[in-house]
């Protein structure tokens, strides 16, 4: 009776290990889905992070190149013509080719050049304009003295000739009496007898 018992009891512990070495194996089998779900939920994790900083990158450029938010933007579907007049637009920028960043800084030299040279052309100009008006009040000055000096300088010569020779007559005439800057001067002297 007790080798029966011992017996049976024996199976009923066969029965149970049997049981735990299933258990242990769902177990492992749990344990390794778990471990892939883990890896799974890990490797989304990232992408989620990575799609995040796309679309926080994507919502900044529009915010400075477009001055918008693209959250304020409400947006309608696509017409067919509308798709069309886009792929129209993404073919001709790609036909551009790269955009050369360099030239906005090149162009904001030219522009301050350009400004620095109209200023410069301004004064220059400006100063022309100056000096000419200078040149006109001189040569006027210049003609109204020599005029003056030149009626003076004919009186006396005329009065010196008379004492030097006694008599007679001397006159100084002007070649061109229109231009006087330029004009040379003729003598005309005739002494007494």
């Amino acid at each position: 009776r007790l080798r029966g018992d011992i017996s049976a009891r024996k199976e009923a512990l066969e029965q149970e290990n049997q049981q735990m070495l299933a258990y242990e194996q769902a177990i492992k089998a749990l344990r390794h889905e778990i471990d892939a779900l883990t890896s799974k939920v890990s490797r989304l994790d990232v992408e989620r992070a990575e799609h995040r900083l796309k679309i926080e990158n994507l919502t900044e450029n529009i915010r400075q190149n477009y001055g918008t938010e693209i959250d304020l933007l409400e947006t309608e579907p696509l017409l067919p013509e509308d798709e069309e007049r886009l792929t129209e637009l993404k073919e001709k920028i790609q036909e551009l080719g790269t955009v050369n960043l360099g030239t906005l800084e090149e162009y904001e030299e030219l522009t301050t050049r350009h400004e620095f040279l109209s200023k410069q052309q301004d004064d220059l100009s400006r100063s022309i304009a100056e000096l000419e008006e200078a040149i006109t009040k001189i040569n006027s000055t210049t003609r109204k003295k020599l005029r003056e000096a030149f009626e003076a300088l004919k009186v006396k010569f005329s009065e010196v000739f008379i004492t030097l020779f006694g008599g007679g007559r001397a006159e100084l005439i002007l070649t061109d009496e229109n231009n006087i800057l330029e004009t040379g001067i003729d003598i005309i002297a005739q002494p007494p007898g």
